[in-house]
């Protein structure tokens, strides 16, 4: 996991439509999830 993560959502929630940032943090928990399952 990167640290620099949680700021690199807040920038791309500023500078880009909230529909395009609701979908990057779904996104964002998808793949924790599953990494977490491949662990």
């Amino acid at each position: 996991m990167k640290a620099n993560q949680p700021f690199f959502n807040i920038t791309i929630f500023q500078s880009y439509p909230i529909n395009f940032s609701y979908f990057g943090a779904i996104f964002n928990i998808i793949v924790k999830s599953l990494l977490k399952k491949l662990k």
